[in-house]
This record gives C-alpha cells, structure tokens and sequence, in this order.
C-alpha cells in the first residue's frame, strides 16, 4: 500500500513538472533565431514584452531569422499564426536573410 502511494505521488509530481515546463514554454515571446542578441538581451526583452502584454492585453513577439525565410511578410505571418499566440498582437521580425524588417499584426492590433 504504501509503495503504491510513493509511485502515485512521483507521478503527480513528473506530471505537474511536465506542465509547468509546457507553461514557461507557451510564455516565450522573444524568437532570436538568428543569434543577434546576448542571454541578457533577451531576459531584458522577455520581461519588458510580459510588462507590456500584461498592461496593454494583446500579444508581442519578437523573432529573428537569418535563414530559410522565403518572403519576408509570410513568414512573419505564418509564424505568429502557427505559434499559438493571442488573436490580437504584433510580432516584430528582423529577416537577416532578405534584410528587411517587418511588424506582423493580428486581430485588434491591425487598426494601430
């Protein structure tokens, strides 16, 4: 019986560490897939995007990518569609590949 039990906790508890790790992971919003910025930069940048999201109540992402980007424009749209945000937010892309920059927006954010 009381084996049983200990197996029982260990599992709640791999489950509840499972969903905190999926949980952090949904919150990311800085995407530097280019290497642009340091481990600090993006600290910074994360927590000042969650002060922001959290004020303003629409999403904010950040992504960077230096390769494998076909047009600008679709794939920043594509990005932010397929990656699970608020229906409402910006995302702000800088395309090291085609260099060009681009602000994707989405449900009430397209009016700004």
């Amino acid at each position: 019986m009381m084996h049983k039990k200990r197996i029982f906790a260990l599992l709640i508890s791999l489950l509840l560490l499972c969903f905190a790790s999926a949980a952090m992971a949904l919150e990311q919003r800085v995407f530097d897939n280019a290497g642009l910025l340091s481990s600090a930069e993006i600290d910074l940048l994360e927590d000042r995007i969650a002060g922001l999201r959290e004020e303003l109540g629409v999403d904010i992402v950040l992504l960077t990518a230096d390769e494998g980007v076909y047009d600008t424009m679709d794939y920043a749209d594509v990005f932010y569609e397929n990656g699970g945000f608020a229906s409402s937010g910006v995302l702000y892309f800088i395309d090291m590949e085609n260099r060009m920059s681009w602000i994707s927006t989405s449900g009430d954010m397209i009016d700004y």
